[in-house]
């Protein structure tokens, strides 16, 4: 590494830049390769896959100097399910492992009952694709292992797009138990894995927030969750806004699974364009919308959208009720969502207090020196009724 770049390696940051080198640094190194990573000075730092054709040309794996093996893959396994254990005791639904903060960059393994989902983005934890579902296979009693490996960041690591069957079958959707509702769940064409699992603290503390018989909405709400959530705590009446038909499928499936069909309304149309025609009012609404800033030069661009959408959301939302807002852009910021909503506020002409405030769920954890790790931001507010 060139200049003084490797500080941020050696406070805990797991990645090194492809400016962080000399060109030559990299050059005959092959996609996927594990090398040693070391400072200007020659000061040996860890040990990492890398790959020449990503942005991040370096992704840290150990700080011994030795090369990854299969007993370290195992290793770090064993760790990342004893977590889980640990937070998400019997749980028939579950992230089990996150990429950098478990150790094996670019790695993700969802349960969903007896299936496993395991999705890879970094070419150089390829090789042990069979290694991590036939471990976590044996240690959940899994039947069926799908890998789903359709993140596009593999492309900008000259990885193929592709989702295949590794072990079991699968004949469509499951139905699993997700904090006591029955989620109906399509681990093979829905959306990441299958559900969106870092909101699940949220979602519990939201849960808290709803009384009897409320009306809620839920803008961008793929499957519903969150509103399946909150009907399970009391909520009267939920709508679920998506422009994805065959989400809101999911959610009307999810519905019926839990004899409240009659109580979910779901609306296939942009949230945008339902904001500027609804005239209800919801005594609880959730906006959780997907990434806007993807990228940084994307970010201004994002933060005029969470205002527009925030100031739209807050005009629906009931005298007294709630809002729950979201980003899991990793470049927005808590206070730039903060300033966004402030401002969202003005606009709409409501008064609001922040009540609580949520991250991503505890089986996503954080590196506290990598802020990459940590993308979810959730806000609380009570629009007053003064």
């Amino acid at each position: 590494m060139e200049k003084d770049y490797h500080t941020r390696i050696r406070r805990g940051h797991r990645w090194a830049w492809r400016g962080d080198f000399d060109p030559a640094a990299l050059a005959g190194v092959a996609p996927g390769e594990a090398v040693r990573l070391e400072s200007g000075a020659g000061e040996f730092l860890g040990v990492g896959y890398a790959n020449p054709l990503s942005h991040i040309a370096v992704r840290m794996v150990d700080f011994d100097d030795r090369e990854p093996d299969a007993a370290l893959v195992r290793r770090r396994l064993e760790a990342a399910l004893a977590w889980r254990e640990r937070v998400r005791p019997g749980a028939a639904v579950a992230r089990l492992v996150f990429g950098e903060s478990d150790g094996l960059p670019g790695l993700v393994a969802d349960r969903y009952g007896s299936v496993l989902v395991i999705s890879q983005s970094v070419a150089g934890m390829e090789r042990w694709t069979g290694l991590v579902a036939e471990e976590l296979s044996a240690c959940l009693g899994t039947d069926t292992v799908i890998l789903r490996n359709t993140n596009l960041l593999r492309r900008l690591e000259g990885l193929e797009v592709e989702t295949r069957l590794l072990a079991g079958r699968w004949d469509g959707p499951v139905t699993v138990d997700h904090d006591g509702v029955r989620v109906v769940v399509d681990c093979w064409a829905g959306r990441k894995t299958g559900l969106f699992l870092d909101h699940r603290e949220n979602r519990r503390l939201l849960s808290q927030l709803v009384h009897a018989g409320e009306f809620v909405l839920d803008l961008f709400s793929y499957s519903g969750l969150w509103a399946h959530t909150l009907l399970a705590a009391g909520a009267g009446r939920a709508v679920c806004v998506d422009s994805d038909p065959a989400a809101l499928e999911l959610a009307r499936a999810s519905a019926a699974a839990n004899g409240w069909a009659n109580r979910l309304e779901a609306v296939t149309q942009n949230v945008e364009e339902f904001l500027a025609a609804e005239t209800r009012r919801f005594d609880v609404v959730v906006l959780d919308p997907p990434a806007f800033a993807k990228k940084k030069r994307f970010l201004d661009d994002a933060l005029a959208i969470y205002r527009r959408h925030n100031a739209l959301a807050l005009a629906r939302v009931a005298p007294g009720g709630v809002l729950a807002t979201a980003s899991c852009s990793s470049f927005t910021t808590r206070e730039m969502l903060l300033r966004e909503v402030i401002a969202a506020a003005a606009e709409a002409g409501r008064d609001v207090q922040l009540v609580a405030e949520g991250c991503q769920a505890l089986d996503h954890p954080v590196l506290p020196a990598m802020p990459e790790t940590h993308y979810l931001k959730c806000m609380f507010f009570r629009v007053m009724s003064w």
